[in-house]
């Protein structure tokens, strides 16, 4: 990984660099599955985005600093406007000819996992939803007309579990990237967390989550739709235009596809429920 790690996220390919030995084996086994090496036939094709990543912590971060910096609000100086703030790190937004995102952290991926999305939603103009993502079964990465389903909702109620149940089916467990293209069929694609592997499908539904005793289901309004699902985006920092576009992403979000509450129990015929027809 000397070059840089060349990684797919959410189906564009960005090309990571570290000078910091440690730091570039943690994102190598981190992002193993996620990487385009030679033996998926991907070398030839050019990184859309280029990240440079300067450790200037070398300390082994404490369990505390890693949750801060997974968790804490990112900020952002009116000064100025393309630098992110985090604790333990700062990125900057295309300072330089080459390079579209610099960051200077901690020894860790935590500040990398959170820029990297607000990459992703700078260039696709998505959504980026607390989620897991399943598909239809199939061997190819790109799942063509195969359909997917998003499964959201808060901690606790099933994503992991779900994803459990059908490891086939699995792209993600945590995050999932939604492409919401005017005029075009929304699309979710894969992204490395918590476990997953590199995928993009058609949407086909959405469902909000919750444990039950038995499978039922019934389908929100896009009003209810869009009021549900507002918790479950990870919003861009505060920054009105992007707020303004992931909201009117959303909107298109849910008035393109069905979105359904489903209370399930962890049972394999579930699947069932899940991909049946509109209703």
């Amino acid at each position: 990984m000397d070059d840089g790690l060349t990684l797919d996220f959410g189906g564009l390919a960005v090309q990571v660099e570290s000078s910091d030995k440690a730091w570039r084996q943690l994102a190598a086994e981190r992002w193993r599955g996620f990487s385009m090496g030679t033996e998926r036939g991907w070398t030839r094709k050019r990184p859309s985005l280029r990240v440079v990543y300067r450790v200037v912590d070398r300390r082994t971060p404490s369990p505390r600093a890693l949750e801060a910096a997974r968790r804490a609000p990112l900020r952002t100086d009116p000064a100025a406007p393309t630098e992110i703030v985090g604790v333990g790190f700062r990125g900057r937004f295309e300072p330089r000819p080459g390079v579209d995102l610099e960051v200077e952290g901690i020894r860790a991926l935590a500040p990398l996992d959170r820029l990297l999305q607000l990459l992703w939603t700078r260039h696709r103009r998505g959504l980026i939803l607390h989620g897991a993502a399943l598909v239809e079964p199939g061997g190819a990465r790109d799942h063509g007309d195969r359909r997917g389903w998003l499964c959201t909702g808060p901690s606790g109620v099933g994503k992991s579990t779900l994803a459990g149940l059908f490891p086939h089916h699995a792209l993600c467990d945590e995050l999932t990237a939604v492409r919401v293209e005017q005029g075009d069929v929304p699309r979710i694609d894969s992204l490395p967390f918590w476990r997953g592997r590199p995928g993009s499908a058609p949407l086909a539904g959405i469902h909000l989550l919750r444990h039950g005793a038995s499978h039922r289901r019934h389908r929100l309004s896009p009003r209810q739709a869009l009021a549900a699902l507002r918790t479950e985006v990870s919003w861009p920092v505060p920054d009105r235009d992007a707020v303004e576009r992931a909201l009117d992403a959303l909107t298109r979000l849910v008035r393109a596809v069905p979105v359904w509450r489903l209370e399930f129990r962890p049972d394999r015929d579930v699947w069932h429920e899940l991909t049946r027809e509109a209703a």
